[in-house]
């Protein structure tokens, strides 16, 4: 099949959507068929960027574009080949919804993923923007077959009928890492608490950090590792740790790559995810790496993280914001071992692989495309 998988943003920009398109270009196009990524030309910091790349098999097309911020990329779309199916992978973007009209002009048969919904289906914009939004887009996704990722989105949309297919887990978590190495490097001797993400006041890194002393009075040995680049949070979050005079606790890895990632989750005794807003949370991959090496999780209520993690079956869950509450969960999972091994064993039974979701995926474009040349 000829697939084109359309992005708002592809690599170098780096991101959770992007890591989706890639990996499931790179696996459909070791199956043989023909795909093109189809994005915008530029990167987060409004650089232009080639317009035709090659990546592991597939191909990046970059439509020449208008910038007018970003989720405003206005592509100039002529001379597009025929497809036999499009992946659309969101629709809050201007480019997205251009390229989507494209392709409902020209009936090819779609596929669209739709992620978090719920920021702008249930009043989380003014009404009047959240009904226009919500009009326009739903006359638009009817014509495809929706996907979406996560329950919540799911109970939005469950009268179209929906796929509901989670993200596959990175193949480098599937291997065996070395946990010991990690904790010699970074001096790790007791349990340890693992952010993985970047340090983003929304992703709420600094919440460890105010909830770091009561944990300690429980476990005075416990490490607190950081493991992303900073994103402005990493100054407030020592800031925190120094007033308090637990730095020592606290240790920051930086940007690291795949393979000591890999070994931070293995060396981790409990992953926390503890973001502040609703709207960048529509999956959380992390929490699937996490519970692949049978680790727990506690998360904040934010997003879709409610509607995967299930209070005392898979993991723990605190109220968005809360220190406190925070503190209380990490507490109740570092205290008890065999809880922890229970958790991360129930959270893994729900996890797949890329390989799994791509052979999902490859089944539905074929019986959307036998459909369409039925019709």
């Amino acid at each position: 099949m000829k697939i084109a998988q359309v992005t708002p943003y592809f690599y170098p920009v780096k991101g959770g959507a992007e890591d989706v398109v890639y990996n499931m270009s790179k696996l459909l196009s070791k199956k043989g068929h023909e795909v093109d990524v189809i994005t915008c030309d530029f990167d987060l910091e409004g650089n232009r960027l080639r317009l035709v790349d090659s990546f592991d098999g597939f191909t990046v097309i970059r439509l020449h574009s208008s910038n007018f911020g970003y989720r405003f990329k206005f592509p100039k779309i002529h001379n597009l080949k025929k497809y036999d199916i499009v992946h659309i992978h969101g629709v809050k973007h201007v480019f997205t919804n251009k390229v989507m009209d494209y392709f409902i002009k020209n009936k090819t048969p779609a596929v669209v993923s739709i992620y978090d919904l719920d920021f702008t289906f249930n009043g989380k914009l003014p009404k009047i923007f959240s009904e226009f939004f919500k009009k326009k887009i739903t006359s638009k996704i009817t014509q495809m077959k929706i996907h979406v990722k996560n329950k919540m989105d799911y109970e939005i949309l469950k009268k179209y009928s929906p796929l509901l297919i989670q993200d596959g887990i990175p193949d480098f978590i599937t291997k065996k890492g070395n946990p010991e190495a990690f904790r010699k490097k970074y001096k790790i001797k007791e349990k340890m608490v693992l952010y993985a993400g970047r340090l983003h006041f929304l992703k709420g890194p600094q919440l460890i950090a105010d909830s770091a002393e009561k944990i300690l009075r429980n476990f005075p040995d416990t490490t607190f590792v950081f493991a992303g680049k900073d994103s402005g949070a990493k100054d407030e979050i020592e800031r925190k740790a120094k007033e308090k005079g637990i730095e020592k606790n606290f240790v920051f890895t930086g940007f690291i790559p795949d393979n000591e990632l890999n070994n931070a989750f293995e060396a981790s005794d409990v992953l926390v995810v503890p973001s502040m807003a609703d709207y960048v949370e529509a999956f959380s991959i992390v929490v699937s790496q996490a519970w692949y090496k049978g680790k727990p999780v506690v998360v904040s209520d934010a997003g879709a993280l409610p509607y995967r993690v299930n209070e005392g079956e898979n993991g723990f869950v605190f109220k968005k914001g809360d220190s406190g509450q925070l503190a209380e969960k990490l507490i109740s999972s570092l205290s008890d071992k065999k809880l922890r091994e229970e958790l991360g064993k129930k959270g893994k039974e729900s996890v797949k692989t890329w390989d799994e979701v791509v052979d999902l995926f490859e089944k539905i474009y074929s019986e959307l495309l036998n459909t369409s040349l039925r019709e």
